[in-house]
């Protein structure tokens, strides 16, 4: 016996935080090289990869366009808009590095409180029916509030449950 789960890891939420680390490191680094603008912020919280600058000195584009290329440009695309406005958008392939890292850590940290409890469980796969989802098998527990103990023991994970998979059947 025991269960099986599917979880949906938050990769969108691991973005957004990103973006907010960025956020005060863009509005820091605009003040140090003497270009401080009128702020900088997330403008839609349902796109957690973007960044808007706005407010920037008008004599100073070019160098604010520098400040932004070297320290951003690699994780960012950076456009120019009018009102001396910028708008970073995170880089596909860093989103999804971010988003990799988030599973492969939701991963981690669940075979870690299994092992802590002393749940034997196999490897924890990425779940492919759906993106960033996550297999859960808890051998031994056939109480769903006892496998939610077990995931979710201080501090939780961010986790929602999608669905619930049937065991494999047994050789």
């Amino acid at each position: 016996g025991g269960i099986h789960l599917v979880l949906q890891v938050m990769v969108q939420e691991a973005v957004g935080a990103e973006t907010d680390n960025a956020v005060a490191r863009v509005q820091a680094d605009l003040q140090q090289g003497g270009f401080p603008a009128r702020s900088v912020l997330k403008p839609d919280p349902k796109k957690p990869e973007l960044i808007q600058v706005q407010g920037t000195p008008a004599d100073r584009a070019g160098d604010v366009r520098n400040l932004l290329d070297s320290r951003y440009g690699a994780q960012y695309t950076i456009a120019s808009e009018p009102n001396n406005n910028w708008t970073l958008t995170m880089k596909q392939t860093e989103v999804q590095s971010i988003e990799q890292r988030a599973v492969r850590q939701s991963i981690d940290t669940i075979g870690t409180r299994n092992n802590n409890l002393g749940v034997t469980a196999p490897p924890i796969p990425a779940y492919h029916l759906a993106a960033n989802q996550i297999l859960v098998e808890l051998p031994g527990l056939d109480v769903l509030h006892l496998a939610r103990e077990v995931l979710q023991s201080p501090p939780p994970p961010e986790l929602h449950r999608v669905g619930r998979v049937p065991a494999p059947p047994r050789p």
